[in-house]
C-alpha cells in the first residue's frame, strides 16, 4: 500500500493541515499592503517623527485659519447715486453665508448716533448729528462711557421704497387703463407679481435688525456695527454724517466698512505652525539612509574589473611566495635547470 493516504494529517500536499493557521499556501493568506504602509513599517523612529511633525504643523496652520475665518466679519455699504449695495458676511459663516442685499435711496430714512451695550441693543438714541466732544485728559475715547455704554449708530429704513406701494391695486389697475393690448397688460401683472414675491428688506437684513420703540410697521433700525464696539466715537460720528449727507443728496457716493478685528488666538496659531513646519523641513529626516558595506560595495564602471584585479594580484603573490621557498634542482654546475652560464 505505497499509495494509501494516513489517517492523521491525510490532506493534499497542497493544503495545510492546519486549517486556522495564519499561511495555508493559498492567495487569502497572502498580505498585500501598499508601498507607503510598507516603508512607513520598516523605517526608524526620527522618520516616523518627522513625517508626524509635518502633519502636525500643517493641521495647527488649517485650524488657525479656520478659526480666524469663524471670527471674522465683515459689512460694507457702497452707495451710488441710485442706491446702495450692502455686502455682508456674518460670524461663523466662513465665507459661505455671504449676501449682497441691493438698497433704494429713497428706502434710506437717516442715520442716528447711538449708545448699545455689549449684546448690541440700543440703549439710548443721541440724535442724528451728535457733537464729538472729547474729555480733558482722556487720550481716546474708544470704551465704554460711565455706563458700561459703547458708541455706535443705526440706519432708519423703509421696507419699500416710497415712490412704489406694492400693496395697492391702483397700480395694476392703471396699468390695465394705460395700456391698451391685453397681451401687454399680462405681461406688466406678471411682472408686478413676480416683484412682489421678492424677499422683503427686513427678511433679509434680519439678523442685524434691533426691536426698538422707534421702529414703525414699515420701518426698522438696521445695525451695521454689532461688532468693533470698540472703535473711537469719532468713527461712529464720520459714518452718520456720511449716510445723512446721501440722504440730503449732497454727496452722491459713499463707502462705509465695518470689518471684525483678526483673532489672535487663529493668528498666533497659524504663525506658529508655519514657524514648525519649516523647522521640521530643516531638522526632520524623510527618508532612510543608505547603509554602505565595504565588503560588497561596488562603484561606478570598472569596479568589477579592478576586484577582479585585486583578487588575481593577491593569488599571484601566493604563489610567488611558495615557489621561491622550495629549493630549485640543479645541475653540475651549480646551475639551476633553464639558466645558462654567461662569460
Amino acid at each position: 500500500m505505497l499509495f494509501q493516504r494516513k489517517k492523521k494529517g491525510g490532506d493534499l500536499p497542497t493544503v495545510s493541515a492546519h486549517v486556522g493557521s495564519g499561511e495555508d499556501g493559498s492567495g487569502y493568506s497572502v498580505k498585500m499592503d501598499s508601498p507607503i504602509v510598507k516603508n512607513f513599517h520598516r523605517s526608524s523612529g526620527y522618520t516616523r517623527g518627522s513625517y508626524l511633525w509635518v502633519i502636525g504643523s500643517i493641521v495647527m496652520i488649517v485650524v488657525g485659519y479656520r478659526y480666524i475665518r469663524y471670527h471674522y466679519a465683515n459689512v460694507w455699504l457702497e452707495c451710488k447715486v441710485d442706491g446702495c449695495e450692502l455686502h455682508i458676511s456674518p460670524h461663523g459663516s466662513y465665507g459661505a453665508d455671504f449676501k449682497k442685499v441691493f438698497i433704494d435711496r429713497s428706502q434710506i430714512v437717516r442715520a442716528d448716533h447711538v449708545k448699545v451695550n455689549m449684546e448690541g441693543q440700543v440703549m439710548r438714541s443721541t440724535g442724528n448729528s451728535p457733537a464729538y466732544t472729547k474729555k480733558k485728559g482722556k487720550k481716546f475715547s474708544n470704551g465704554p462711557d460711565e455706563n458700561g455704554w459703547y458708541h455706535a449708530y443705526s440706519i432708519l429704513l423703509n421696507e419699500y421704497p416710497t415712490n412704489s406701494n406694492f400693496d395697492d391695486d391702483s397700480i395694476i389697475k392703471g396699468i390695465d387703463n394705460l395700456v391698451g393690448s391685453e397681451r401687454e397688460a399680462e405681461v406688466y401683472r406678471r411682472r408686478m407679481a413676480k416683484k412682489e414675491k421678492q424677499p422683503k428688506l427686513s427678511h433679509e437684513l434680519k439678523e442685524f435688525i434691533t426691536d426698538s420703540p422707534l421702529t414703525k410697521t414699515t420701518q426698522f433700525i438696521f445695525m451695521p456695527r454689532l461688532f468693533n464696539l470698540h472703535q473711537t466715537t469719532r468713527r461712529a460720528a464720520s459714518a452718520v454724517t456720511k449716510i445723512n449727507s446721501y440722504v440730503k443728496k449732497r454727496k452722491d457716493n459713499i463707502t462705509i466698512r465695518e470689518q471684525a478685528h483678526i483673532s489672535w488666538q487663529g493668528l498666533v496659531a497659524v504663525l506658529l505652525g508655519v514657524f514648525s513646519l519649516l523647522l521640521s523641513l530643516i531638522l526632520g529626516q524623510f527618508w532612510e539612509p543608505e547603509v554602505s558595506n565595504k565588503k560588497n560595495k561596488m562603484g561606478g564602471p570598472g569596479a568589477r574589473k579592478t576586484i577582479n584585479q585585486n583578487q588575481t594580484y593577491r593569488r599571484g603573490n601566493a604563489s610567488t611566495v611558495k615557489r621561491s621557498s622550495r629549493a630549485l634542482p640543479t645541475g653540475g654546475d651549480g646551475l639551476s635547470y633553464g639558466q645558462t652560464k654567461r662569460y
